[in-house]
């Protein structure tokens, strides 16, 4: 699955969307189906960085118990950092 950021102007939301198959949704982005939407919060620090919050129920990860994750950011299609890590 894939919580995209992309798609935030388009549902003032976090989409949640499938891996595959692709969907002929244009807003995808090549990925499949939308499995959730949630809302985020978007808070500037004082040192003036941006923190995004959300949260994903498991039940529309699919997921039960420990699993692992990565982080991606971009901008315009260059990758900009990574982070991965597996919950506790």
């Amino acid at each position: 699955m894939v919580i995209r950021g992309d798609e935030i102007h388009i549902a003032d939301a976090i989409r949640i969307r499938a891996a595959r198959p692709p969907v002929a949704d244009p807003n995808a982005g090549g990925w499949g189906a939308i499995l959730g939407v949630v809302r985020f919060h978007v808070k500037t620090e004082p040192n003036g960085t941006a923190r995004l919050n959300f949260s994903v129920p498991f039940t529309v990860l699919g997921i039960t118990g420990q699993f692992g994750w990565v982080v991606e950011t971009y901008n315009f299609g260059a990758q900009v950092s990574q982070s991965q890590g597996v919950s506790p």
